[in-house]
């Protein structure tokens, strides 16, 4: 379930709806699929029914080290504007655990996507690294940088986004 508000503005709901299978080619190498529907209450209009996707490849390489590509098609509530984007992604990630405390990921995406009730193309390109590390049992230290480009028709929503984060997480 996601809703979307804007004060001053409308708001938007979007329930999601997915069934899934996994197929296992090797002990190793698998292929995810994902087939649903969106049930969007948009911010305009009449309620819409719409289709979603993904597929997934992974290779376990080793216990410690996962590689993978994906690609997904959906409908989605923006935060930005007061529409409903349609959009693709191509993204594949590498995960590594380094050591039994240390690990690491990087992950690529590339998409792109138009809104439903404009001419507005979008598209959209990124890359995400993370480092973690367990410091006790209970306790993660993470340090992620995030890149994000967005290219569109309408320049006022073109942006480069460099986001550096460092995280502390308490499980319980």
């Amino acid at each position: 379930y996601e809703l979307r508000r804007f004060e001053p503005g409308a708001d938007a709901t979007d329930h999601i709806l997915n069934a899934g299978v996994r197929r296992r080619f090797t002990e190793w190498l698998y292929f995810d699929g994902k087939v649903g529907v969106d049930f969007i209450d948009p911010y305009f209009g009449q309620d819409q029914s719409k289709p979603r996707f993904e597929a997934r490849l992974t290779d376990e390489i080793n216990r410690t080290t996962t590689i993978d590509v994906a690609f997904n098609k959906a409908y989605s509530l923006n935060s930005y504007v007061e529409d409903i984007f349609d959009r693709w992604q191509v993204s594949s990630s590498l995960n590594k655990e380094w050591t039994e405390r240390f690990g690491s990921a990087l992950s690529v995406f590339y998409g792109s996507g138009k809104y439903v009730t404009s001419t507005t193309k979008n598209d959209f390109f990124g890359v995400n690294i993370s480092l973690d590390y367990d410091l006790t049992q209970d306790w993660l230290l993470t340090l992620r940088y995030n890149f994000t480009d967005v290219g569109s028709t309408d320049g006022m929503q073109e942006y480069r986004k460099n986001l550096v984060s460092l995280g502390l997480t308490r499980n319980f």
